[in-house]
């Protein structure tokens, strides 16, 4: 294994698929969402992502994960209605509208002293970590959708 960070790796150890012990940054809008994830989901997200994985297999299926976290580059954007992007995005589907906009009520509810790169980043990990999205998050406003949302909700606070 090559020599670990603590700046810059998170670790998270899992007996079977239950976590038991994550050592992370205490502070950050992620630390919450990686406490959601199970061992597969978090697996599934570093390979599709790419992002630089040790893992180290022990007796009692207990598995260590050490996993180098993505920072994603907030994009620049003119500014632009984010809720004619949304319908853009996702059309008439209601449910699928729902959903995102509870995504983003979360972000909202946030203490406020987060940045916009914190939260395009929360963002980005909270929607590639579930499956319902990945039409959405696909598409090629997406991106721009989501930076305009922060900046909408953060002008209004």
């Amino acid at each position: 294994m090559s020599a670990i960070s603590k700046e810059k790796y998170l670790a998270f150890i899992f007996q079977n698929d239950k976590l038991i012990q994550k050592i992370i940054p205490e502070s950050g809008p992620l630390n919450r969402f990686y406490s959601s994830l199970s061992n597969d989901a978090l697996t599934d997200i570093v390979k599709f992502y790419g992002f630089n994985l040790e893992r180290l297999d022990m007796e009692n299926d207990i598995s260590l994960l050490y996993i180098l976290e993505k920072q994603f580059q907030t994009p620049q954007y003119e500014f632009s209605d984010p809720n004619y992007l949304l319908r853009q995005i996702c059309g008439y589907d209601k449910p699928l509208l729902q959903s995102v906009n509870g995504v983003m009520a979360s972000v909202n509810s946030m203490h406020g002293t987060e940045s916009i790169d914190e939260l395009y980043n929360w963002c980005k990990y909270k929607f590639i970590s579930d499956k319902r999205y990945e039409e959405v998050l696909f598409h090629s406003e997406f991106d721009k959708y989501i930076v305009n949302k922060l900046i909408s909700m953060k002008r209004k606070k």
